[in-house]
C-alpha cells in the first residue's frame, strides 16, 4: 500500500488537529475516527491515510468500458440472440461521427433534432461528442411514429414538432436510431424544408438499406444494420430493451404473434 500524507482535519466530530497527546475526550475521538476511517495516527502530528497501489487500482474509465462491452463470458439479456454491436464499438461510431459533424458544423449554429423516443441516447451521446462544440448549437426533439406496438411498419406516419425552437434558417441534423423504409424520415425532412430550415441533413445510427421503400439515403451514418429485428441503445420492441448498452438481435419468439419484424 501506499502512503498519502495530509494535515487535513479530522471531520467526525472534531475541528483540532489529530494528536496522541491531546485531551482524554480527543484521545476517544481518534480512537472513533480510527474505527471508522482508514487512518493511522504518526508523530509530528501528521495525519496518514493509506491507498491502494497502482496495481490495486482499476481506471473508472477501463471498468465502465469492461462493464458496458459485450465479451465471451458477459450474459445476455434473455430476449436477445445475439449483438449486433457491442457498447465499445458503438461508442467508438458515435464519436467518429461527433467529430466530423463538430467539423463541418463548426459555424453553422446546427440544430439537432433526435427523433424521440428511439433516438434519445444516440443524440445525447452525439451532442457530447460533438467537440469542439459548435457556434451556437442547439439539441430539440421531434415525435414521428409509425410502429406503436407491432413488428412492422405502417403507411400511417405521425408527424409531431416539439415546437420549443424556430427551425426557419437553421442548419438541421435529423438524428435517427434507425431507418429502414425512410418513410417517416421522408415526411420529417419534407416538413422541415417547407419551414424554412437552411438545410437538412440525416443523421443514423442505423441503416437497414434492404428495407428501402422511399428514395431517401442518410447524409451521415454510424453502422450499417443487418436485415433482423435489432434492440438496444435506445432501440425498443413495444417499449423495452431500450435500456441495453448493446444493440442485439432479438429472438423470433418474442414477436412471433405479431409478423414479420421491421
Amino acid at each position: 500500500m501506499n502512503v498519502l500524507r495530509s494535515s487535513t482535519l479530522c471531520t467526525v466530530q472534531c475541528t483540532s488537529m489529530l494528536c496522541p497527546s491531546c485531551s482524554s475526550r480527543q484521545s476517544s475521538l481518534v480512537s472513533r475516527h480510527r474505527a471508522l476511517h482508514p487512518f493511522t495516527i504518526a508523530p509530528r502530528h501528521q495525519l496518514y491515510m493509506t491507498v491502494p497501489t497502482p496495481s490495486q487500482q482499476q481506471p473508472v474509465a477501463r471498468s465502465m468500458k469492461a462493464a458496458a462491452s459485450i465479451n465471451g463470458t458477459e450474459e445476455l439479456h434473455p430476449d436477445v440472440l445475439s449483438v449486433v454491436y457491442s457498447a465499445e464499438r458503438i461508442a467508438e461510431a458515435v464519436e467518429e461521427m461527433g467529430r466530423q459533424l463538430a467539423e463541418e458544423y463548426a459555424e453553422k449554429r446546427p440544430l439537432l433534432l433526435g427523433a424521440l423516443t428511439g433516438a434519445f441516447t444516440f443524440t445525447a451521446d452525439l451532442a457530447r461528442a460533438m467537440t469542439p462544440v459548435p457556434t451556437g448549437m442547439s439539441v430539440d426533439f421531434f415525435s414521428a411514429s409509425s410502429y406503436g406496438a407491432g413488428a412492422t411498419v405502417s403507411g400511417d406516419v405521425k408527424l409531431q414538432m416539439g415546437g420549443k425552437i424556430a427551425v426557419e434558417g437553421r442548419h438541421i441534423l435529423v438524428v435517427e436510431d434507425i431507418i429502414d423504409t425512410g418513410k417517416t424520415l421522408r415526411r420529417v425532412c419534407d416538413t422541415l424544408a417547407a419551414a424554412g430550415a437552411a438545410s437538412v441533413k440525416v443523421v443514423v445510427l442505423l441503416d437497414k438499406a434492404e428495407r428501402r421503400t422511399v428514395d431517401i439515403q442518410p447524409d451521415y451514418r454510424a453502422l450499417h444494420c443487418p436485415n433482423e429485428f435489432v434492440v438496444g441503445y435506445g432501440l425498443d420492441f413495444d417499449e423495452h430493451y431500450r435500456s441495453l448498452p448493446y444493440i442485439g438481435v432479438l429472438r423470433p419468439e418474442c414477436y412471433a404473434h405479431l409478423g414479420e419484424p421491421h
